[in-house]
Formats: structure tokens, C-alpha cells, sequence
């Protein structure tokens, strides 16, 4: 379990320096800007860290909530 918690804490590390990088890519480099695959990347990448963020508050706080539905 351990192991677990330490490759979710890697891939969210990972997936916050790779929205790092593309801020500064929309920033700083306005050729790459205006391409298609920057959107979808930048689209992807946000789609990617609401996942990481929802699956992480559900690891977080599965107890409550099956304790909530055993109670039911």
C-alpha cells in the first residue's frame, strides 16, 4: 500500500510540472500558442489533473464515504 501511495504521489508530481510546463509554453512561446496540439495537450492535461484530483479525494476519504452508504 505504500508503494501505492508513493506512484499516485509521482504521477500527480508529474502531472503538475507538466502543466507547469505548458503555462510557460502559452506564455513564452507564441508560435506553439496558436497550434492545435498545444489546446489539445493543454486540454488533456487539465482533464488529467481533475482525475488525478478526484480519484485522490475519493482515496482520501473512502472510509466516510462507504460508512455513509452502510448506513443507508
Amino acid at each position: 500500500m505504500k508503494i501505492l501511495k508513493k506512484l499516485w504521489g509521482l504521477l500527480s508530481q508529474l502531472l503538475l510540472l507538466y502543466g507547469y510546463y505548458l503555462v510557460f509554453l502559452f506564455f513564452f512561446d507564441t508560435s506553439y500558442r496558436l497550434s492545435s496540439s498545444f489546446f489539445l495537450a493543454f486540454l488533456l492535461s487539465l482533464l488529467g489533473v481533475g482525475l488525478v484530483a478526484l480519484l485522490t479525494a475519493a482515496f482520501w476519504f473512502k472510509d466516510k464515504i462507504l460508512s455513509r452508504f452502510k448506513d443507508a
